[in-house]
């Protein structure tokens, strides 16, 4: 009589084993497969017929009735699939081949034909993403966009900024402070931020969005007034890749946004005269770098320049780096670009200003100073424009000969910064910005008296 042979190991339907691999993914606490673990599964093991007969028939299956099945061993909840899969019941087993199934979107796409929507409506991933991505459309993953094209062409091409009227500004600071000043809040168009940035950004940027703004005090008694819409301001949540594709920084800040340029009216420099007893105005010739650029316009604020001009070659002062070096000035003084320099003149005398000062020093031959110097010039008696040459070449040549003791007009005067030691020069924003400064102190002391 033959020995009693032992029971051979139970051995899985290949089906099954394709699911093997996966067992380590079970939930700590139920044992049981998350969403994006069977969304894994079904995009890269669910080859078999008869696996993906079982995906499509189990929503058949009333999920009230059988709240989990167990296929091979392995416990899998019905909630799971549906959200995991979110197929219809219709769909034929021949079409799950060519289909691909993307982790965290409300998308099927074929690899080739056209792509259709499961109609499903991706939830938050945490509380805090609640307030930005109240529906899928509402979340960015993927920098091929409209919206991430969009944010590149206006950090990278000057003229599609002039084409659109907007300009990008990246930082929460920058964001935040032209959201809190009612004069700047109603240029911002939209704003994106990434889904990993600080739990404290993200809290003052939805109390920012909560305060009522002018346009909201003025509706208050309006009953159709929608406060969610945060006026007019779209705010979106992305993946750290698609706002990292939106900025220009290296190591993005995790806040992007699309601002409107404002428009200013030259006539309402006039009227500013009348509430300034001297006012000073600022003109850029050829100011090139975007740093430099930045920083004159961050000086002027800081002193009350009335107006600045740019004559050409100067910057973009859109330019996302001039932006981020004004650190939002470029949206608190009124800029002009102006074709030449005789149309700056003519635009000076229209607002009253009969003097010129060009930043240069002058010496004649035996190196005597024929400037003046800064600290020396009464710059609160009247009004007055200084002039910044560029940083490699200096003032142009149409505006050197219209320096004193030539016989054009009109009359342009030599200021200079006196300096110790062989330095030849100082930088242009650096030269720019004491002279700025030396203006606001006399004002400032003559105010004061």
């Amino acid at each position: 009589m033959q020995p009693a042979k032992l029971m051979p190991q139970r051995t899985l339907p290949p089906t099954i084993q394709l699911l093997q691999p996966f067992q380590h993914y079970k939930h700590p606490s139920e044992g049981l497969w998350r969403a994006e673990d069977l969304r894994y599964t079904m995009r890269r093991r669910a080859t078999s017929p008869l696996l993906r007969c079982w995906f499509l028939a189990y929503p058949l299956i009333g999920s009230g009735a059988t709240s989990f099945c167990s296929v091979g061993g392995i416990s899998i909840h019905s909630s799971s699939l549906v959200s995991a899969f979110a197929l219809h019941p219709c769909r034929y087993p021949s079409t799950v081949r060519s289909r691909r199934f993307h982790v965290g979107t409300s998308h099927c796409r074929r690899h080739s034909g056209r792509a259709f929507s499961t109609k499903r409506q991706q939830t938050p991933r945490n509380t805090q993403d609640r307030h930005y991505a109240t529906s899928s459309s509402d979340v960015l993953t993927s920098t091929s966009s409209n919206t991430v094209k969009r944010f590149v062409a206006l950090q990278q091409k000057a003229k599609k900024r002039r084409e659109t009227g907007e300009t990008i500004v990246e930082g929460p600071r920058m964001v935040l402070d032209l959201l809190k000043n009612p004069n700047t809040r109603q240029w911002v168009q939209q704003i994106i931020v990434a889904s990993d940035v600080d739990a404290s950004v993200r809290d003052q940027l939805e109390q920012v969005l909560q305060e009522p703004s002018a346009d909201d005090d003025d509706n208050d008694n309006n009953d159709d007034t929608d406060s969610t819409k945060h006026d007019n301001i779209q705010v979106m949540t992305a993946l750290p890749s698609v706002v990292k594709a939106c900025s220009d920084t290296v190591t993005p800040q995790g806040i992007v946004a699309r601002v409107q340029v404002p428009l200013w009216d030259p006539a309402a420099i006039v009227a500013e005269q009348q509430t300034k007893r001297a006012p000073l105005y600022l003109v850029l010739d050829a100011v090139s770098d975007p740093g430099n650029m930045g920083t004159l316009l961050r000086s002027s604020v800081a002193v009350g320049v009335s107006a600045v001009l740019l004559l050409p070659g100067s910057c973009d002062v859109w330019n996302p780096k001039a932006v981020r070096s004004a650190m939002g000035g470029s949206f608190l003084v009124p800029t002009f670009s102006m074709k030449s320099w005789d149309a700056a003149v003519q635009q000076l005398q229209e607002w009253n200003c009969p003097t010129i000062w060009a930043a240069t020093m002058l010496q004649d031959q035996q190196g005597q100073v024929l400037s003046t110097a800064h600290f020396d010039i009464d710059w609160s008696e009247q009004p007055h424009a200084l002039v910044i040459g560029s940083e490699g070449t200096g003032l142009s040549p149409v505006i050197r000969d219209c320096l004193e003791g030539s016989n054009t007009t009109p009359v342009v005067q030599a200021v200079h910064v006196p300096m110790q030691g062989d330095i030849e020069s100082l930088n242009a924003a650096v030269c720019g910005s004491v002279i700025l400064f030396e203006y606001m102190r006399q004002w400032q002391q003559r105010h004061e008296d």
